[in-house]
């Protein structure tokens, strides 16, 4: 008899998390499974009673549900795929699948992929529901969410022709498609659940803050802009001259015309802020970028936008000699011999 092990086994350090290859290739065996000429063959053993049936469908299947994996997360927004992310919904999948097998017939004419589809696709839409910082009673209020906010967009954030259309499609009332509708407007949360990772020039995946910006759409103002009172931000801005404008937009790595921020890490610093304006060095560009900031900050202080505490220095009043004071400490070690203290 045969004895299969995994090819890949989970080897991380203590400490480290999943890698990829691991979430990748969790499913591979060694030695491979006996070929078939169908990839439904091996369902059909398995529910003929071979225990490795199952084991090896999955062996074969795992490229196949890796694509549709990530397929289905590049939908939602997500263009990196963390390993634990992907072996999460990879488990839910086969979950999914193992609750199915049993009510599957292999003469009905249909393949078990095809039988179990929507049982996958409800697999990754519940984990994906899992990962949401809302709470919902079901996976159907869910879904109708998620419908609410689709409709939301393609009429172009107006809620009265919203409502309308929610109402329409899923036959309810105007009052239960207004509800789903502030589901999803308010409850549905894109931070991160899991670490987020990148690749950078080197090929090397490193782990990076979660991106709280994310959204289901690329107008980037509505999403980092709705806590701030926009219009009198803008005012602010727009009262300040263009060197100090260009001085803050580069420092700060955002666009005010589109409310667009870009990589932290790869903010101008104040050396290349110098560069550009022809400035005397790196204090003095820090120096026009602090007045701008406190240019900005006078305005909004003046509109009641919000309050401001200036703190002036009236008085200051200068230590001892620190150099005579370490004089007179060498000289008392000396005679003393050792340390005073």
């Amino acid at each position: 008899m045969t004895i299969y092990v995994k090819k890949y086994p989970f080897c991380a350090e203590e400490g480290s998390g999943l890698t990829l290859l691991e979430a990748e290739r969790a499913f591979q065996l060694l030695p491979d499974p006996p070929k078939v000429e169908n990839l439904n063959d091996y369902i059909v053993m398995a529910a003929n009673g071979d225990e490795n049936g199952f084991s090896f469908f999955l062996h074969a299947y795992e490229e196949r549900l890796n694509r549709r994996i990530r397929g289905f997360l590049l939908r939602e927004g997500f263009q990196n795929t963390e390993p634990d992310r992907l072996f999460d919904y990879k488990l839910a999948c086969v979950h999914a699948m193992l609750e199915v097998l049993p009510s599957y017939d292999p003469n009905g004419g249909a393949s078990f992929l095809t039988f179990a589809h929507y049982d996958i696709e409800n697999a990754m839409i519940k984990q994906r529901m899992n990962e949401e910082g809302g709470s919902f009673a079901s996976l159907d209020e869910y879904k109708a969410v998620r419908k609410a906010g689709r409709l939301y967009r393609e009429n172009h954030k107006k809620t009265g022709e919203t409502v309308k259309a929610i109402a329409e499609s899923d036959h309810c009332s105007e009052q239960t498609a207004e509800a789903h509708l502030a589901t999803a407007l308010t409850n549905r949360s894109r931070v991160d659940f899991y670490l987020r990772t990148e690749r950078n020039d080197d090929g090397n995946i490193f782990e990076c803050d979660p991106d709280v910006s994310h959204d289901d759409c690329w107008e980037y103002a509505s999403v980092l802009w709705g806590w701030v009172q926009t219009e009198w931000v803008q005012e602010a801005f727009e009262t300040l001259s263009f060197r100090e404008q260009t001085l803050l937009e580069k420092r700060n790595a955002i666009c005010m015309t589109c409310g667009r921020v870009s990589d932290w890490r790869k903010r101008i610093g104040f050396e290349n802020l110098a560069v550009l304006f022809e400035g005397s060095g790196a204090s003095g560009a820090e120096r026009a970028y602090q007045r701008a900031l406190e240019e900005m900050m006078k305005h909004l202080a003046g509109h009641e936008v919000f309050h401001v505490l200036q703190l002036r220095l009236i008085s200051q009043e200068k230590k001892k000699n620190r150099r005579r004071s370490l004089l007179l400490l060498g000289r008392l070690r000396r005679r003393l011999g050792r340390d005073p203290f």
